[in-house]
């Protein structure tokens, strides 16, 4: 019960978040964003405000109303918000960029939570029910925590001043970030193996369901990693790399945002849910030839 209160305030917060995002878009349109080392140029900005954000956060809807107690669809109505967040521009107020960038923590844990939650919204393992919120609400309090710990609201290219910088926060945020590294590398390693395990036990719809979720996740992760491994080149520039593989990589990671809450979604609703079978022995069948 928790869990679901954390997601409404997550939710109702970051209503407010994508207010402001739009009011920022209508006042600096041609703007660049901070996040630009993200693909977060202006034509960025639009597909996350007009185009993945309203789509999540109609799926999340539409989850919810076919299964009110789908815990699917709240966290997609999370993450939402978290991806108009993309969207801000430099030109912002810092104020307004750090109300805009507190929750980013909790939001990106609450996508990682996905995968534990689909099909059925129940968290497994079962055991994990009251540790992934708690988890979800560590990320939110460390996201405050480090918002005040540095002299600028993001550690990213442009970001301005942070007017709510506190002195000596920068050790207990430096803290609690160690922990949430720690934290983490678990959790990214359960969002595949949690869905694994799940399968050995599922239902025929529910199996059916997990193949679809897994074979978009490498459809549209492998060339991500591609892109990466070739970025570690310019590990010490980044700046130096080709402009091409920044701006892919960057399309890339805005893809990796907004494609598992669609793909997601499209399952849960069955949606063409049985052709994942002959999709799968396609796509086995064009890579060997290729």
């Amino acid at each position: 019960r928790y869990f679901r209160l954390i997601l409404w305030f997550l939710t109702a917060y970051g209503s407010v978040v994508w207010l402001i995002t739009l009011v920022d878009w209508v006042q600096h349109p041609g703007a660049e964003s901070p996040y630009a080392a993200f693909g977060g140029d202006p034509a960025f900005r639009a597909f996350a405000l007009f185009v993945g954000a309203p789509l999540i956060a109609v799926l999340g809807a539409v989850i919810l109303r076919k299964q009110r107690q789908n815990t699917v669809g709240w966290l997609l109505l999370v993450w939402a918000p978290g991806f108009a967040a993309f969207g801000i521009s430099v030109e912002i107020s810092p104020a307004l960029f750090a109300f805009v960038s507190l929750p980013i923590v909790a939001w990106w844990m609450s996508f990682l939570a996905l995968p534990y939650y689909f099909p059925d919204g129940r968290a497994y393992p079962r055991w994990l029910g009251p540790v992934l919120p708690a988890v979800v609400l560590y990320g939110l309090v460390a996201g405050l925590a480090l918002q005040m710990a540095f002299d600028r609201v993001q550690e990213l290219a442009g970001a301005p001043a942070n007017p709510f910088s506190v002195p000596g926060m920068q050790a207990v945020g430096n803290y609690m970030s160690s922990i949430l590294s720690v934290l983490m590398v678990p959790l990214i390693a359960g969002v595949f193996i949690a869905p694994l395990l799940r399968f050995r036990q599922a239902d025929y719809v529910s199996r059916q369901q997990i193949k679809w979720f897994a074979w978009w996740s490498a459809i549209v992760f492998m060339p991500y990693l591609v892109l990466y491994m070739g970025m570690s080149a310019f590990s010490d520039d980044p700046s130096a790399a080709p402009p091409l593989l920044l701006w892919l990589l960057g399309a890339l990671i805005g893809v990796i945002g907004l494609f598992p809450p669609v793909i997601i979604a499209f399952a849960i609703l069955r949606y063409r849910l049985y052709d994942i079978d002959v999709i799968i022995r396609r796509t086995l069948v064009y890579s060997a030839l290729t």
